[in-house]
């Protein structure tokens, strides 16, 4: 028999392990282990969500106000002053990522790609017009959510 001694944190963990030869073999045996805690310890506090932090992945991702179809009426209804004024014929596609904050505003915009300069800044214009969304939930809490946004120039005014 084997009493072995470790110590995790503040709370010690004394593992007895035995072991019985089975009758009628000369090799086989059978080993127990059985963990006997002593002691309390602390929560570990290294794994507590950082309040700021932003998140990639969510329970519930965030959502324009009206869901998807109100977010392509919105981007066409303002898409259709650029379109007017734009002396280019290039269809395109920007793609936008921007951070919607735990009471709906989006901050952190950065364009990620972009057929050239006019259709990047229209696309920041773009999203700085938007109202509020509603924020990504984990757990049913609202959290600083990473949301990228695809918006395609197709100028169909032309």
């Amino acid at each position: 028999m084997k009493n072995i001694l470790l110590l995790i944190g503040t709370t010690f963990i004394f593992i007895h392990v035995s072991a019985q030869t089975i009758k009628g073999s000369d090799t086989a045996k059978v080993i127990w282990i059985s963990p006997v805690i002593y002691g309390t310890s602390k929560p570990d506090t290294s794994t507590t969500e950082d309040p700021n932090e932003v998140y990639m992945s969510v329970e519930r991702d965030p959502m324009f106000p009206g869901g998807e179809k109100k977010l392509k009426l919105f981007i066409d209804k303002k898409l259709k002053s650029f379109y007017k004024t734009d002396t280019m014929s290039v269809k395109g596609r920007v793609i936008i990522t921007f951070v919607v904050e735990k009471d709906g505003r989006l901050t952190n915009m950065v364009v990620l790609r972009s057929p050239n300069r006019a259709y990047s800044d229209e696309a920041l214009r773009l999203i700085h017009k938007s109202p509020k969304w509603e924020p990504g939930l984990i757990r049913n809490l609202p959290v600083r959510t990473q949301y990228n946004l695809p918006i395609n120039f197709t100028n169909s005014e032309k």
